[in-house]
């Protein structure tokens, strides 16, 4: 795979015609197209530009007059009201970060925690002269969030994670009907009317089931402690799959685990309900003719409670175990188990926050179709050790 991330160009059905319309003008505004006072393209020009007809720009430019964003004057068109694209000089001059993940504090992280995404994205922004506004703790405060929508900043950047929640939808919603500029990295139906950055999971599943087999590994089990369900595990199954059918081997059918107790920082009594907890999904795969040569797990503190059920039935030294996420030197179960992972995933995740800011401003400045974008950063695979005994 390429070290440079895909783009790709995916229908978003939640966008009507008039909307995209609405979007489109507000970024040729919040990009210093068309400054205050100046008149915007005639209505043709605009509905060749967006591939829409005049009747939906007249009714996204009424909407726009509206939200007092332009005003209409006799024989001359609509005009941009105010001095500055974005209430105020500061305000187009900065990108908002909306999130509910851990925020970072300095442009410099790399690591596979969240705020190495926010750390990329401050990196970014910081390269390109922009301000970088983070609101954390204010997701569900609907007027901070209403204020901030009104001053108009040049685009935001949302990272969410985990989350189903009513507050969320709605505020998603209020973004994508603000016409300000959005960009989204995380999981969930809301954020799919989005441009987006994801992590390439499916060929990092790949790569890291490749390095496996040339290591001669053949009876490669999947343990997920997550339902199939989920995004990353559906595309970690694909590259897995991929893999094993490449090198002409039959892929097993993965395990996913229920009821796997909660890790608890530095709690012993924890690490041993969860080893045993592995332990009863993995007794049937560790003995016979037909016992495994090696594991994946969904992240690398997964490793060492699974490893300590292989050890409880003496074949530690035999399973090959790969975690997920280059977070392993972190763990505190390494305190109780002292084998380590035969390989990890780095995600990139500065990377990723930097591509963020990079799509969004190339959305800004015009450069992409009107379809909704994705972006793939690839991961990498890191070898922990040497063997994997």
């Amino acid at each position: 795979m390429s070290s440079l991330s895909k783009s790709v160009s995916v229908a978003a059905p939640h966008v009507s015609p008039r909307q995209r319309t609405v979007q489109g003008v507000r970024a040729l505004i919040a990009a210093g197209h068309v400054q205050g006072g100046e008149r915007l393209p005639a209505e043709d020009r605009l509905a060749a530009q967006f591939a829409v007809s005049r009747v939906t720009v007249r009714a996204a430019l009424a909407q726009l007059e509206r939200d007092g964003l332009i005003k209409r004057k006799r024989n001359h068109g609509c005009v941009v009201v105010g001095d500055s694209p974005g209430g105020g000089e500061m305000m187009a001059n900065t990108l908002v970060l909306l999130s509910n993940l851990r925020v970072a504090t300095t442009p410099d992280i790399f690591s596979g925690y969240s705020d190495a995404v926010h750390s990329g994205a401050m990196s970014m922004a910081r390269e390109q002269q922009l301000n970088l506004l983070t609101i954390h703790s204010q997701l569900d405060d609907e007027p901070a969030i209403a204020a901030m929508l009104r001053s108009r900043p040049r685009g935001v950047v949302v990272t969410l994670w985990g989350v189903h929640d009513p507050c969320e939808n709605r505020l998603c919603r209020k973004l994508l009907d603000s016409g300000i500029p959005v960009v989204a990295s995380g999981v969930g139906s809301h954020l799919t009317s989005f441009d987006q950055v994801a992590s390439d999971h499916a060929g990092g599943g790949y790569a890291l089931t490749r390095l496996l087999i040339e290591r001669g590994r053949k009876r490669i089990l999947r343990l997920w402690d997550l339902p199939e369900t989920e995004e990353h595990v559906m595309a970690h199954n694909l590259g897995y799959e991929r893999a094993m059918t490449e090198a002409g081997l039959p892929p097993l059918p993965a395990t996913y685990i229920e009821g796997l107790p909660n890790r608890v920082p530095e709690s012993q009594v924890t690490f041993q309900q969860r080893m045993r907890c592995f332990a009863g999904h993995l007794v049937e795969h560790l003995r016979g003719p037909h016992a495994v040569d090696a594991i994946m797990v969904g992240t690398d503190n997964e490793v060492f409670p699974v490893a300590a059920a292989c050890r409880l039935f003496g074949v530690a030294d035999k399973i090959a175990i790969t975690g997920y996420d280059n977070q392993w030197r972190d763990a505190f179960e390494r305190q109780w188990e002292p084998m380590i992972p035969l390989a990890t995933v780095d995600k990139d995740n500065h990377r990723i926050g930097e591509e963020l800011v990079t799509l969004l401003l190339d959305r800004i400045a015009g450069k992409l179709p009107a379809e909704r974008q994705i972006r793939l950063v690839p991961q990498r695979v890191v070898v922990c050790r040497s063997s994997s005994g």
